[in-house]
């Protein structure tokens, strides 16, 4: 009698080896699958491209396919569904390499030392998975438990995915809109990820920004010394700036910030329906940081590249290369846009005739550096997690001074050849040196809130506005913004908000509540 743990004959002639049996590209295509529909799943709520990430696999298992071909070819005594059994070892491993190894390391003999204990318990792991594979039960396993949990993770995914109502976002459309009062200026508004108030900068890191202060002042903008933003963190940040109002709050039916903030940035809100009504182009420039941010065109109507060739990847690229080997080798980076880039949109713009209205979205001072300090840029980016806390803060002290003359770099580009532009440059939140964005709600203190809710607001408003007290910017929270900015041009009062602040656990709108704004005391903060 014969059970199934017993060792069975070879799945093929020695000397046809090196064809593939149905069995083994299952087995392959199984645990490539499952492995990158695990990342999905543990990242859904970030509602990861399914399209992308399915090519992806597709192409990830043509590859170990293919190199089991050749494995096969030169070797045709293996026994082709043990091979196969070992490659899916070795493919769910390197797709594993963050569980026991950092993909962040900065240290190249610490890379070097990850990625020799990778291989060495690749190769162990891979004979033993050859070994114990002439048993048919391991065979069955094999290909069962992926399969299984393919079919679990799809489900999960499904039932979020179906379960999140995409409707359930605020009303874009606008009506009839009043006549400019004194014609179309192109706009301009500069997203500066991450950067901090002047007063908190000084705070956390001593650094005194006046002089970029009065740069911009110089160049007709106001600074606000006392701007807050409504929420801590960029999607509901930038969604509330372009629909002119507190979007994510207590009872609300927005189930996803991400859906609602990567449409809103694509031109799906009502502050660009309402520029588009008096006759203005949408131009977007992606931080290229995000994939949920990324622009489409449409609704853009130009979709500024980011900077950078086929190194150059998002989020989600770089999430997934953070689960190899390969994230030790520096191959790709994650892109972002910048300042010169946007400024020869702005002059191309210009050049084609407007109006239009650029959006701009800079993913600096925010994390990783990439300023050194003669304000050149690093070949390889700094991660915070691997600095001290006094590192860290005089890193990101030296990329706000860096960024801050590229922001007056650019600005001058823009206006000589658009003398009268209207630019609004500002961050989406302060900085996150002090903050722990997993924090439960109850963990955040005053000073923490502070900091990250204390933000940039600048705006160079047209010369017929910028005398009226009606149009000031000082002490205005970010959701008056496009308020401001729009009733400048149509010639009316603003109806202005008061400010709003809310909180919610890391990656759940559901447990979001609104905070009592008589905590946002610039003294909470520590001394220098």
């Amino acid at each position: 009698m014969s059970d199934g743990s017993q060792a069975t004959p070879p799945s093929a002639p020695p000397e046809a080896g090196w064809r593939l049996s149905a069995y083994a590209v299952a087995v392959i295509v199984a645990v490539v699958a499952a492995k990158l529909g695990g990342f999905v799943a543990a990242n859904d709520y970030e509602l990861p491209d399914l399209g992308r990430v399915a090519w992806i696999a597709g192409w990830v298992s043509a590859g170990c396919i293919g190199v089991l071909c050749v494995v096969l070819r030169a070797r045709p005594r293996l026994d082709v569904d043990r091979t196969a059994v070992a490659a899916a070892v070795l493919v769910w491993w390197w797709f594993s390499f963050d569980l026991l190894f950092r993909s962040w390391s900065t240290g190249i003999g610490r890379r070097v030392v990850q990625v020799a204990l990778w291989t060495l318990i690749a190769v162990v792991a891979a004979r033993l998975a050859y070994a114990l594979a002439r048993h048919r039960v391991v065979r069955d396993l094999a290909l069962a438990v992926p399969a299984c949990l393919l079919v679990l993770l799809t489900a999960a995914v499904g039932s979020y995915r179906l379960g999140v109502d995409d409707t359930a976002r605020p009303d874009s459309t606008v009506g009839a809109v009043p006549p400019l009062a004194d014609g179309a200026p192109n706009i301009y508004w500069i997203i500066l990820d991450e950067h901090a108030r002047a007063d908190q900068l000084e705070a956390f890191t001593g650094t005194d920004s006046a002089a970029f202060t009065e740069a911009l002042t110089a160049r007709d903008f106001e600074v606000s010394t006392s701007s807050w933003a409504s929420y801590t963190r960029t999607a509901q940040s930038l969604a509330s700036t372009l629909f002119a109002d507190y979007v994510f709050a207590p009872g609300g039916d927005v189930e996803n910030e991400y859906l609602v903030g990567g449409s809103a940035l694509r031109g799906e809100n009502p502050t660009i329906e309402r520029l588009r009504a008096h006759g203005y182009r949408f131009v977007y420039a992606p931080a290229g940081t995000y994939q949920w941010s990324a622009c489409t065109s449409p609704p853009a109507d130009r979709c500024v590249d980011v900077p950078g060739g086929f190194d150059v990847t998002d989020d989600l690229g770089a999430g997934l290369v953070d689960l190899t080997p390969l994230s030790q080798l520096r191959l790709w980076q994650v892109g972002t846009m910048d300042l010169p880039t946007v400024a020869a949109a702005a002059e191309e713009e210009v050049a084609a005739g407007g109006p239009f209205v650029l959006v701009a979205h800079v993913m600096s001072p925010h994390w990783p550096f990439r300023y050194d300090a003669d304000c050149g840029m690093r070949p390889e980016p700094v991660v915070p997690a691997e600095l001290s806390g006094p590192e860290r803060a005089a890193m990101y002290a030296n990329e706000v001074r860096c960024l801050d003359e590229a922001v007056v770099d650019a600005v001058d580009r823009i206006v000589a050849v658009d003398p009268n532009a209207l630019i609004v440059v500002q961050s989406d939140h302060g900085s996150g040196l002090s903050i722990d964005l997993h924090a439960p709600n109850a963990g955040w203190g005053d000073a923490a809130l502070v900091e990250r809710l204390a933000v940039l607001n600048a705006m160079r408003l047209p010369a017929s506005c910028r005398a009226d007290d009606r149009y000031a910017v000082d002490g205005q929270p970010l959701v008056n913004t496009f308020r401001i900015v729009l009733a400048c041009l149509e010639g009316r009062d603003p109806d202005l908000l008061e400010h709003r602040a809310f909180l919610w656990p890391f990656n759940d709108l559901r447990g979001i509540e609104e905070l009592d704004t008589a905590r946002l005391v610039p003294e909470s903060t520590p001394d220098g």
